[in-house]
């Protein structure tokens, strides 16, 4: 059996001298200790340190921010932890081109904060929008309001640097949005969960800064309120830069919130703002509007609506025309808890958050999972008790024969991911 001492001493050897010990909780992964911590500075780096552990027979955990540590899985034992913190560059922008190539371990908030002196954004919004890296928003493909006009993080990735479980370094894509280059390893290592190769950078496209924004809430009395508000808009052409929904119940009483944000020129946003207050009363909703730091208020809250300690988070999709009928679904599964429900209103996706009794929440996912308006129910994070009593991923018999040697041919020594992911 290998010792810890032993470990380090080769992983130091052979990463450089880039390993170290454990230090306390922030290196632990759901509640499991590792036997090492290798924080790579390099796409090379991660190659050594990958090949050495596929040599060596050792499970690897990669680590941005650690915001997303309850997602997945209860993991088997960890031998290596891999966190990318030290990948945090922005490699390439070209403003010229509206792309930038950037490394895994860069966190979103600060990678935007720099686009943003040139007028432009990577377009993605989460609810962690904070801690959020690079590389976990891509083995996630984790969204948020954006996704609304800007889809999700996959369909913004034009190339990819990966390192294999065996130390091989891939490179797909490539700097300009329109290219043929090699496969789309993008799309495929997309929302894996860390469970097929490490990503250590991507180069995605990215959108300018309006020069107006304004955001609308409105209120609504019922969720089929809120479809046919949705319905009148496009309708009538009109292009929100966000749509969504929030129902939030606690008790008996439960509210239903429409965010309605446009940007573009002034004169476009303002004659958007007046036709869709004009839309909203003729569903009987009321309109309060907003811009600049009242409106970002809004926005946070509504992000941190959908997360929170100790409850249950759940990522659903539905088609976006059977909304009501996910409402009602939604309302008979989870009557004996509070909840709160954010989503795209038009796209179909959202995520369910759950309070009250825990002794209630296996039953609610059995409950969602067991209706067919909704196409999709993964429990995303939860405390260890329910991911032990579920499968948080509800991989079916079909996907498994077709993940399963994906998974094969990618890390074919099970190397990568500790079981968390689907695979």
């Amino acid at each position: 059996m290998v010792t810890a001492a032993t470990m380090l001493h080769e992983a130091a050897r052979a990463t450089g001298g880039q390993a170290r010990p454990p230090a306390g909780q922030s290196d632990h992964v759901d509640g499991r200790t590792p036997g090492v911590v290798i924080e790579p500075a390099t796409t090379a780096d991660v190659s050594a340190a990958l090949a050495w552990a596929s040599g060596a027979g050792l499970s690897v955990v990669v680590r941005g921010s650690g915001s997303k540590d309850a997602w997945g899985r209860t993991p088997r034992p960890v031998d290596v932890l891999l966190r990318t913190t030290r990948l945090a560059r922005i490699v390439a922008h070209e403003a010229s081109d509206l792309t930038a190539t950037v490394e895994a371990g860069a966190r979103l908030r600060d990678v935007n904060a720099q686009l943003a002196r040139h007028g432009q954004c990577l377009p993605i919004d989460l609810p962690s929008l904070d801690e959020a890296t690079i590389g976990g928003v891509l083995a996630t493909n984790d969204t948020g309001p954006a996704r609304y006009r800007h889809g999700t993080p996959r369909d913004l990735v034009i190339g990819m640097t990966i390192v294999m479980a065996d130390g091989l370094v891939s490179t797909s894509g490539g700097r300009v949005v329109k290219n043929v280059a090699g496969y789309d390893i993008g799309r495929l290592m997309t929302g894996s969960h860390g469970c097929l190769a490490v990503i250590t950078s991507a180069t995605f496209k990215l959108a300018p800064l309006p020069p107006s924004a304004r955001t609308l809430r409105i209120r609504v009395a019922r969720a089929s309120d809120a479809l046919a508000l949705a319905d009148l808009l496009r309708q009538h052409q009109c292009e929100p830069d966000a749509l969504e929904f929030h129902v939030v119940r606690q008790g008996e009483t439960e509210e239903v919130t429409m965010l309605v944000r446009y940007a573009s020129v002034v004169a476009a946003v303002d004659a958007a703002c007046r036709q869709t207050s004009a839309y909203a009363s003729q569903v009987g909703a009321s309109v309060e509007d907003a811009d600049g730091l009242a409106a970002n208020a809004w926005w946070r809250a509504h992000r941190a609506s959908a997360t929170g300690p100790g409850r249950v988070q759940i990522r659903l999709s539905w088609k976006p025309a059977e909304f009501a009928q996910a409402a009602e679904a939604m309302t008979a599964a989870t009557r004996h808890v509070d909840i709160d429900w954010t989503g795209r209103l038009t796209v179909g996706s959202g995520l369910l958050r759950l309070g009250g009794d825990a002794a209630h929440h296996s039953g609610i996912v059995s409950a969602l999972r067991a209706n067919p308006v909704f196409r999709h129910v993964v429990v995303a994070d939860a405390p260890s008790a329910l991911r032990q009593s579920v499968d948080v991923w509800e991989v079916s018999p079909t996907q498994r024969v077709l993940w399963q040697p994906i998974k094969d041919a990618c890390d074919p020594r099970d190397v990568l991911g500790a079981g968390r992911g689907p695979l």
